[in-house]
């Protein structure tokens, strides 16, 4: 009788704990899955609009894909992804193209490999939605195994070779041809400047167009962009004339999910016409003086941090990519330019002609944040110097930083008939802790540098087009404006270039010349025979006067380029030595 009890409490005991480690199961499974939704609520919540917008159509028509195959259920399996994507190769899509007539046609084109990848992209990201929503899904197995794999490896072959072949697809398409050069670059921004219907509109859509190309944006960067994340720096030591910066910091963004600091920045132009600096400074102006938009209120975080640089309708609304859109097509249209890429045009052409400028591969991607490393996130300024100089229209090297059109600085009281509330809002901030802000702060400098750059930039930009809008303004208008532009005038017309920033731009050249020449001469004495003794003193002789052509055309300024120049010398005897090696070497 006793075992008997003993073993029905046994078993008692085992059924109570059995009980405890299901509930216990079941709680935690139920935690599990409220953090599965959390977090992807999270992902959706962070995640770029325009990856929204790309996923949504594709999913859906996934799931009629899924209807009209009798399948059970539209959940994303690895074979699914395969078949569907398969045959969307294999059927194409369809596309109405407008005749020379009026009329329209129909045809039939491949899918790009870019684009097939963008629906398996889509269909793994409804995979990891559905795991979440649907119950007893949480095991189910992910789609990227080796099959789809080996999949996509051969869809990229078979899609280039169709798409070329039998689409007949222009191979201009993504090409260096794609796209527009620096003087198209400058008759964009002559284009929007000069156009008279909606004047505002026209700035800022010059305003985002050169600072996607010069800071290398994508297009929903500058539409993200608040008026909180602008300042301004200064490169001390650039050169003979002061060189502000105006930097902008990108919280987000298709490669920041997450909102690292990061951080872009652009100098003023060489030519003025193509000067980013300059088309923030007159979209501003435009903004607040001649539309007479409120200035804003930095009195409390919430009346400013979400106003938009680049605005549409509101303030708190930003421009919207089909107005982008349409806005690149018209500009492309007036200038001839034909090119695929439109809002993503700048990032595309920024990096490729600061290629062709010379800039490396690293100094490119820190400008356009390609892979940024978390040294570069967490302890860099992220604003690389040597790139921008490059991008501006400036040598590589630092000192040569020189501008005409900045040798006269405007009166603080005509500086200050420009954004007249900045020093209230300076006095309020210092006067009141509630009200201060870093970011308020630093968009309070800016825009006392950009008082500075619209001033000098105008008297340019009147005599291009003296009849804009801008320019009836009252600021334009006065006697201190005419006199400081006459002044400004006079004193370009009167002014050469420093001999320091002329030094430093032709030391460089005249050794790459100078070594080229020694090398020339070390080969012509090598294959006469002559001795080596005498081509070195050629060489030293033309060295020599270079030296002393310099020295009178420059005069005292070329002391504090001594090494540079003897430099010349040096590589003489480089090169010299070096032939005199190599022909020791051919002995042996």
């Amino acid at each position: 009788m006793s075992s008997s009890s003993n073993s029905h409490t046994e078993s008692t005991r085992m059924a109570f704990n059995a009980d405890q480690q299901r509930i216990h199961n079941m709680e935690n499974a139920a935690i599990e899955a409220s953090l599965a939704c959390e977090t992807r609520s999270i992902v959706e919540r962070i995640r770029p609009v325009n990856t929204i917008y790309a996923y949504i159509p594709k999913q859906e028509k996934f799931k009629k894909w899924c209807v009209e195959r009798h399948y059970p259920n539209d959940i994303v399996s690895e074979m699914k992804i395969v078949r569907y994507v398969k045959e969307l190769f294999e059927k194409g899509m369809q596309s109405t193209v407008r005749n020379a007539d009026g009329t329209t046609s129909t045809t039939r084109t491949g899918y790009s490999h870019e684009t097939l990848k963008m629906h398996i992209k889509a269909l793994v990201d409804l995979h990891n939605k559905q795991k979440v929503e649907y119950e007893g899904m949480m095991s189910l197995k992910h789609p990227r195994g080796e099959t789809l794999k080996s999949f996509k490896s051969s869809l990229k072959r078979l899609c280039s070779r169709v798409r070329q072949s039998e689409n007949f697809v222009d191979p201009g398409i993504g090409s260096i041809q794609d796209g527009y050069n620096v003087e198209q670059l400058g008759q964009i921004a002559d284009y929007y400047f000069g156009r008279k219907k909606k004047a505002r509109d026209a700035l800022r859509d010059r305003m985002v167009f050169l600072l996607n190309h010069m800071m290398m944006l994508r297009g929903e960067t500058l539409r993200d962009t608040n008026l909180n994340h602008l300042f301004s720096l200064e490169f001390k030591d650039e050169g003979a004339t002061r060189c502000p910066v105006f930097v902008m910091m990108i919280m987000g963004g298709k490669t920041n999910q997450e909102q690292h600091k990061l951080y872009s920045g652009v100098i003023r132009h060489k030519n003025v016409q193509m000067c980013a600096f300059g088309a923030v400074s007159f979209f501003l102006f435009y903004h607040f003086h001649v539309q007479g938009e409120t200035f804003p209120d930095f009195s409390k975080n919430e009346n400013w941090f979400d106003t938009k640089l680049a605005r549409g309708r509101s303030l708190n609304k930003p421009v919207s990519y089909n107005t982008q859109l349409n806005s690149v097509n018209n500009a492309f249209a007036a200038v001839g330019i034909n090119s695929v890429k439109k809002t993503h045009s700048g990032r595309q052409a920024g990096a490729r002609e600061a290629e062709m400028a010379g800039l490396s591969h690293n100094h490119i991607r820190r400008v356009g944040r390609w892979n940024s490393e978390s040294m570069e996130n967490n302890y860099l300024t992220c604003v690389p110097r040597t790139a921008i100089r490059v991008i501006q229209g400036f040598p590589e090297d630092k000192g040569c930083f020189w501008l005409s059109r900045a040798l006269v600085t405007p009166s603080l009281s005509l500086q200050k008939k420009i954004f007249p509330m900045v020093e209230e809002w300076q006095q309020n901030m210092q006067e009141d802790s509630s009200c201060q802000t870093i970011c308020g702060e630093g968009f309070l400098k800016l825009l006392v540098e950009l008082r500075t750059i619209i001033l000098q930039d105008a008297v340019f930009f009147k005599q291009l087009v003296p009849d804009h809008e801008i320019f009836s303004h009252e600021v334009f208008q006065c006697e201190e404006f005419t006199t400081f532009a006459e002044e400004l005038n006079r004193t370009i017309n009167s002014t050469t270039p420093p001999a320091e920033v002329e030094i430093q731009r032709v030391v460089p050249e005249i050794n790459s010349r100078i070594s080229d020449l020694s090398s020339q001469i070390q080969s012509l004495y090598r294959a006469s025979g002559s001795n080596n003794a005498v081509s070195n003193e050629v060489i030293e002789a033309i060295s020599s006067n270079v030296v002393k052509k310099m020295e009178e055309k420059f005069g005292n300024a070329l002391g504090i380029y001594t090494q540079p120049l003897s430099s010349i010398s040096a590589t003489a005897n480089i090169a010299a030595n070096t032939a005199t090696s190599t022909r020791r070497r051919g002995r042996r």
